[in-house]
């Protein structure tokens, strides 16, 4: 992963008679410890700016070194004109202010007037430079201080990943799974939004060459790791075998084409060829670290994609298809392609996906990884509309596998939407009036902030709350 770039300038104004070169050396420095305990690049603009000209100088730097973040510290009150210059570099904006050298003392001549500095910078953004739509977050404190390390880590943690995904190559192979319509996206509309690198020409074939290619020796190891952790009773040696067949193609794949994480047409391409699902397939390149999507949904694999930037972990895709209102719970669940991390406290088990209905075609056909989720909470993310919406829930799985179904699953309550709670119904209720896709991107964790934040710095609507209503809703 790349390491986002923070840079710094420190503006000021000869009339204030504070401290100021005391006031930026304490940024610098700070900002420096910071950068080492959350893991950013640094660079502080040597100079002191108080004059446009210094402005101008200092923007040329500042995109010569390639920051992500510029902090516009006040180390007093400054220039309107100075701080414009600055605020037109194209990147994102901070505006920090820290507090006055005897912050418990309000008489005499104000020392550096810092705070009221990043405000007219504010009023300057969204009013005189408003045409500009420059989106910008703003600090206040020492960086000691535990209210800023956390209000700050949150920057960090977003930013990471909106930079990392805007470097991302995704690719979507088979095609979208028939009559899957909601999942359909314009390419376009994401490269122009997010900066993906979006591939969607690729085939099944691709892989499936490359899966026949194999010898019985180059699998070993794949065969070793499709079985690692589930129990494998009943299980037959030829669908292990395609099932590290496949594993290895789709990783060698991706590698070889510089994917970051793909969406496949897991059916009906499989069985077509008489193999059945990828559900376990999938799980196990989740579990490997690249964010893989089932049923050709690219959006999909895109969400995966930045949860799995800002968390770290493993990511999965879930269809939400029950609700309890009695607990005030959603299940979640999908044929089985969750990573094993999702469960460290019960049995996981590989299972034939159709082999409870004697009659199908495909029985015995594709293995699922069978996985009751944790307890713990998670988040959800999802890009909706033109990629210009986004749907940020978080709750928890209750680790309680009260009559789940086949696959990976869990029951989910202690909702959010939005950074709001919200019932097991009014979810309901709103992804049902939205008519949201029915795919739920999901990270283990509580993300909510950097999540809501990510959605603020990319412009995007975040999805509300719609209550439940007898009458129709639009």
């Amino acid at each position: 992963m790349k390491k986002l770039k923070v840079a710094l300038i420190s503006l000021y104004q000869h009339s204030f008679d504070g401290d100021k070169q005391k006031s930026h050396l304490r940024a610098v420095n700070g900002m420096r410890r910071l950068a080492e305990k959350f893991d950013f690049a640094f660079y502080a603009y040597p100079k002191m700016i108080v004059e446009k000209q210094e402005a101008v100088a200092a923007r040329k730097v500042i995109e010569e070194q390639g920051a992500d973040l510029l902090l516009i510290h006040t180390a007093s009150y400054a220039a309107g004109e100075t701080f414009i210059h600055l605020a037109k570099t194209r990147v994102f904006l901070g505006l920090w202010a820290m507090t006055e050298p005897r912050p418990e003392v309000f008489t005499g001549q104000v020392p550096l007037n810092s705070f009221c500095g990043i405000n007219m910078f504010a009023g300057i953004l969204t009013n005189y430079l408003k045409e500009y739509h420059i989106p910008y977050k703003w600090f206040f404190g020492e960086t000691e201080d535990e209210a800023f390390q956390k209000r700050f880590l949150v920057t960090v943690r977003a930013l990471t990943a909106i930079f990392n995904l805007r470097a991302s190559r995704v690719g979507l192979i088979g095609g979208i799974a028939p009559g899957f319509n909601d999942l359909y996206f314009d390419e376009r509309l994401a490269e122009k939004r997010l900066g993906v690198d979006i591939q969607r020409n690729y085939e099944f074939d691709d892989i499936k060459r490359l899966a026949d290619s194999y010898f019985r020796e180059d699998i070993t190891e794949a065969l070793v790791t499709v079985q690692s952790g589930f129990c494998t009773e009943g299980i037959r040696c030829d669908s292990l075998e395609t099932n590290a067949r496949y594993y290895k193609a789709h990783i060698e794949f991706a590698e070889k084409e510089g994917l970051d994480a793909f969406a496949m047409s897991c059916w009906p391409k499989m069985q077509d060829i008489g193999l059945g699902l990828s559900c376990a397939i999938l799980g196990k390149i989740n579990q490997y670290g690249i964010p893989a999507a089932c049923e050709g949904d690219l959006p999909g694999a895109v969400s995966m994609l930045l949860l799995s930037y800002l968390s770290k972990q493993p990511t999965t895709l879930l269809d939400f298809i029950a609700f309890d209102e009695a607990d005030d719970t959603v299940l979640l669940w999908h044929c089985g392609p969750s990573a094993e991390c999702f469960c460290e406290q019960s049995q996981r088990k590989l299972e034939y996906h159709y082999h409870h209905v004697p009659d199908s075609p495909y029985r015995e056909m594709g293995l699922v990884g069978s996985i009751c989720f944790d307890s713990g909470p998670a988040s959800i993310f999802r890009f909706a509309g033109e990629w210009d919406q986004a749907f940020v829930a978080a709750g928890a799985f209750t680790g309680i596998d009260k009559d789940g179904y086949k696959g990976c699953r869990g029951w989910y309550g202690n909702l959010s939407l939005a950074d709001a709670p919200i019932s097991a119904l009014d979810l309901t209720n709103t992804v049902m009036v939205k008519g949201f896709p029915h795919h739920y991107p999901l990270v283990r964790g509580d993300f909510t902030e950097e999540l809501m934040e990510i959605s603020a710095w990319l412009s995007l609507d975040v999805m509300e709350k719609i209550p439940y209503k007898n009458y129709l809703q639009r």
